[in-house]
């Protein structure tokens, strides 16, 4: 495994690791990028960050990528993002990062790294900031303090129906395109959730969000780090 991906205050985008959620992607390497360095070298247009537009952040990643020699990258797990997405519904919070991003083409396949039974899916077509397609799953056994995740900005045509067990390697589904996936440049949302923080939200994917004011931890209390759900 080449290099260490440390997340939340890793800022070294020469750091590269390696995921096994893409079958399609298997033993290839994804570096580490902090979208939020870059829109802050990028002045807002009429009050909103230009990376809101979902086509030029395709486009910017799809260079960082060739720059950096890497096939895709991650977004970290804590990551302050007031500036990328400036001008959005976030304006209204701190906009800290819940979750790890995979940015990966739309129509790329992505399967799970860990057993885990289909728990609920929600199709939020919201395109200021929604979830798009979104899968919820329990995992068969905790991996430390999560014991559900979910991936989100999926496409609609999904592998998989609640109440399904998948294992390593199944496909459950594809990333969405932008009309699809709530308006977001192409990636995969992952965030891992604590038991705790199931019961409190209600199994409601509308009761929590990718984002929330800074948690002033190392890792929130109701949603830790996802990084050992990418990884076997």
């Amino acid at each position: 495994m080449p290099g260490t991906y440390k997340g939340h205050g890793m800022d070294d985008e020469r750091k590269t690791t390696l995921v096994s959620i893409f079958p399609a992607l298997a033993g290839r390497t994804a570096g580490y990028i902090n979208l939020n360095d870059h829109a802050v070298q990028v002045p807002p247009v009429n009050g909103r960050s230009v990376f809101l537009d979902a086509t030029l952040t395709d486009k910017f990643l799809a260079a960082a990528h060739a720059r950096m020699n890497v096939d895709y990258s991650l977004g970290g797990y804590l990551e302050d993002r007031r500036d990328l997405w400036r001008g959005s519904y976030l304006d209204e919070q701190s906009a800290v990062h819940l979750g790890i991003d995979v940015n990966v083409p739309a129509g790329t396949g992505v399967s799970v790294a860990h057993a885990a039974r289909v728990e609920k899916i929600v199709h939020d077509p919201d395109q200021n900031g929604g979830w798009g397609t979104a899968v919820i799953f329990k995992l068969e056994e905790p991996r430390g303090q999560a014991a559900y995740f979910v991936y989100g900005h999926l496409s609609s045509e999904l592998a998989v129906k609640e109440g399904d067990l998948v294992r390593p390697g199944d496909v459950v589904g594809k990333i969405g395109q932008h009309h699809e996936n709530g308006g977001w440049y192409e990636h995969l949302h992952v965030q891992a959730i604590t038991a705790d923080a199931w019961e409190k939200f209600g199994g409601d994917l509308r009761n929590f969000d990718g984002y929330a004011a800074d948690p002033h931890a190392a890792e929130h209390p109701y949603f830790p780090d996802p990084m050992p759900l990418l990884v076997p």
